[in-house]
């Protein structure tokens, strides 16, 4: 019986460390809640303007339509049309061939470039030169002008049965010469006409032109090695004294050619036409070409945003998902945080009562 008191006092100082232990860990499991319910809502807040962001960025990416690009119209200057080496042209003969609609565009045009060629290139040519006939000027630069039509029609529907085959490629059809860059259309007759008109007025050309007018031809010599024909014996008779078989054998020899001549770098009339229509010619496929690789280009980017925007919606809507579990959480945290409150109170209360 006497180490009563000692017992009940170690009780009691085991009882006070145990309660100051158990409000410690209260502290602690507070604490650690109150980050929770933080961190909760901070990465709720991030989610939240993530969602928004992925609708806002997707919503933009599906609007941009790849169907809709278009070809950037072409044009070409006279600028870029005289913007040839002196010396190019010689013998130049357009290979390239355009669409033809109808003859009557066509022979419509080729009057108006004849008449063109006549009034400001043809009265440059020398005393000797020679003219050249419309059928002629035809058959030099207007070379499947007019009788590559059919052509054009046969390649277009071969294309489009090509592309029918992919749905991909027919999609990436922008406009129904897209896939012809290497012709000229009816429609650019006119805009060759008025450019090569343009052209054939500019300081430079008058200065190549009276260049031409103005210088002599030289004296060219030249060797060349051709072939002829000539006989040999191919059977001697000894006995009569003569030939009795004859054969023939090719040659070859070497001669000179004399030639009069423009100088190196001066163009004749005809040369010069033909190498700023090859000029525009090739300017025009080129920017062409160059525009329908920026539209396919294009539309590749609002093809792949198109496929960035459903990936991005599909990733709101994960992120959504995330976003309400995070919210059950946080309701549980609140829920466990709201119980020990009124637990708190309800022992306080029962406190003062059994002190009362």
């Amino acid at each position: 019986m006497e180490d009563t008191p000692a017992t009940a006092a170690e009780e009691q100082q085991v009882e006070g460390r145990l309660e100051r232990f158990r409000l410690l860990l209260a502290r602690v499991e507070t604490v650690y809640l109150e980050v929770l319910r933080a961190a909760a809502l901070i990465v709720a807040t991030l989610i939240l303007f993530g969602i928004v962001w992925l609708l806002i960025s997707s919503a933009y990416r599906l609007s941009r339509d790849a169907d809709g690009v278009e070809l950037a119209p072409v044009a070409v200057t006279a600028q870029q049309v005289v913007d040839i080496e002196d010396g190019d042209g010689e013998d130049t003969k357009t290979a390239d061939a355009a669409n033809d609609k109808g003859p009557s565009d066509f022979e419509a045009f080729r009057d108006k470039y004849f008449a063109l060629y006549q009034s400001n290139f043809e009265k440059y040519l020398k005393d000797d030169d020679s003219k050249l006939s419309k059928d002629a000027f035809t058959d030099r630069f207007l070379v499947g002008f007019a009788d590559q039509g059919e052509m054009m029609e046969d390649m277009t529907v071969e294309a489009a049965a090509d592309i029918a085959e992919s749905a991909a490629m027919a999609d990436a059809m922008v406009d129904e010469y897209a896939f012809e860059p290497r012709f000229l259309r009816p429609d650019d007759y006119p805009d060759l006409l008025a450019t090569m008109r343009e052209a054939s007025t500019l300081p430079l050309t008058i200065e190549r032109l009276k260049k031409y007018a103005d210088t002599p031809k030289v004296r060219s010599e030249r060797k060349v090695r051709r072939t002829r024909q000539e006989s040999y014996c191919e059977y001697y008779s000894d006995y009569f004294g003569e030939c009795l078989t004859y054969g023939s054998r090719t040659v070859p020899y070497e001669t000179t050619e004399v030639d009069m001549v423009m100088p190196e770098g001066v163009l004749d009339p005809k040369a010069l036409f033909g190498a700023y229509q090859d000029s525009y010619i090739s300017t025009l496929l080129r920017e062409r070409e160059k525009s329908s690789s920026e539209a396919a280009e294009e539309r590749s980017a609002r093809l792949e945003a198109n496929a960035k925007g459903w990936l991005g919606l599909s990733n709101a809507l994960w992120f959504a998902g995330a976003f309400l579990v995070l919210m059950f959480f946080f309701l549980l945290v609140a829920m466990e945080r709201h119980q020990r409150r009124m637990a708190a109170q309800l022992q306080a209360a029962q406190v003062e009562q059994s002190s009362g």
